[in-house]
């Protein structure tokens, strides 16, 4: 998000923001600014992924443009606002899991099963 931020104040037109699993990385008055600023900008959840939920919700806030991926199909949903209850926010029990599968591919590096390695 910070290289997205740096490109618009660089003046490149036409940024386009798009992230996976990512935290909560300001408070509301950041989240509105991203916004304000990269007009293209979305945030993929998959089900239950832990990550999204850190840091609380108390003091930091995610930026809008959510799509969320409910079960490990290639399915996702459009949500509205910074936090959806419809959506990743629903969740009180959170899995590393779903952090590491997202549509369809398996992040990381395993003996098992190496699809992609990000």
């Amino acid at each position: 998000m910070g290289t997205a931020m740096d490109l618009t104040h660089s003046g490149v037109n036409n940024v386009k923001l798009w992230n996976y699993g990512s935290p909560r990385v300001g408070n509301t008055e950041f989240a509105n600014y991203v916004d304000t600023y990269i007009a293209d900008h979305h945030r993929v959840t998959h089900h239950k992924d832990m990550v999204p939920h850190t840091p609380m919700h108390e003091r930091f806030t995610h930026i809008d443009g959510e799509w969320y991926q409910p079960a490990d199909d290639l399915v996702i949903q459009e949500c509205f606002g910074n936090e959806d209850d419809n959506c990743s926010y629903q969740w009180h029990f959170t899995s590393i899991q779903d952090h590491l599968y997202y549509l369809g591919l398996h992040l990381g590096a395993s003996e098992e099963n190496c699809v992609a390695f990000i």
